[in-house]
């Protein structure tokens, strides 16, 4: 059962983590001091976008390969 679990689990939490790391930065103003330094938005989002992408096809291999021999929870009545 846990294969079915991490299909779900994994990409929810690299979203909140995404989601609480960027909403801490936006609301301590570091995004702002970053653009006033000079710093491009796009380079600091870009190592997320590739963690992302990254993150993406290695969960597609795994709901292909793993979670297609495990079974679903199904409920007994």
């Amino acid at each position: 059962m846990a294969p079915y679990i991490v299909t779900y689990a994994l990409p929810i939490a690299v979203l909140v983590a995404v989601l609480i790391s960027l909403g801490r930065l936006s609301s301590d103003n570091e995004i702002v001091a970053i653009r006033a330094s000079g710093i491009n938005l796009f380079s600091l989002f870009l190592p997320l976008l590739i963690i992302g992408i990254i993150l993406s096809l290695a969960l597609v291999v795994f709901n292909d390969r793993a979670s297609s021999y495990a079974t679903m929870p199904t409920e007994k009545y």
